[in-house]
């Protein structure tokens, strides 16, 4: 079961639904799920003449409706839907140069997404590098367990760090270093 769950909205109604934390399974017989699962464009130029117009309490006022596909790299990433109070709000004609904005918007999220991603392996790179430089550079087995507890508790934002060796012979384990911030 699939579900596209509301993350930004505009006006008023749009925030009570996003404060509700809306969301829609895309099977349900709406214009959102059918755009999701068809990844086309769909107009209701007359709600209440479309079939599958799914009617929200806080959206009564709604006669007209578009929803367009946000796609990038070939993945539906969500759905752009936009209801008026108008009759007719949406030509056909407008359609093509609404998708090419919703497609431009898609590219945009898309992208920050993959910045994010990056940002977060480059940090973790760089804390394995960390680590790796703090332990590679002594040869006394007291300084790395201290370097890699510091390291550790530096890296996880941790208060206390404790290390333990365990021996497989006797299997016993002790405390090698505890370090404290």
């Amino acid at each position: 079961e699939t579900k596209l769950v509301l993350t930004e909205a505009a006006g008023a109604v749009g925030e009570k639904m996003k404060n509700k934390h809306f969301q829609l399974d895309i099977n349900t017989k709406s214009m959102i799920g059918w755009v999701a699962q068809n990844q086309k464009a769909r107009i209701a130029r007359d709600v209440q003449d479309d079939p599958i117009y799914y009617r929200d309490p806080l959206l009564g006022e709604t006669r007209s409706e578009t929803a367009l596909p946000l796609i990038a790299r070939g993945k539906l990433l969500g759905v752009l839907d936009v209801q008026s109070r108008d009759l007719n709000a949406f030509p056909e004609e407008d359609v093509a140069n609404l998708q090419i904005m919703a497609n431009q918007l898609a590219v945009n999220v898309d992208n920050a997404r993959l910045f994010s991603q990056t940002e977060a392996y480059l940090a973790e790179t760089q804390s394995l590098l960390n680590l790796n430089t703090a332990l590679t550079s002594t040869m006394d087995v007291g300084e790395i367990y201290r370097r890699a507890s510091r390291t550790f508790s530096q890296q996880l934002n941790g208060n206390q760090t404790l290390i333990l060796n365990w021996d497989q012979e006797t299997d016993v384990a002790s405390s090698q270093i505890m370090h404290i911030n």
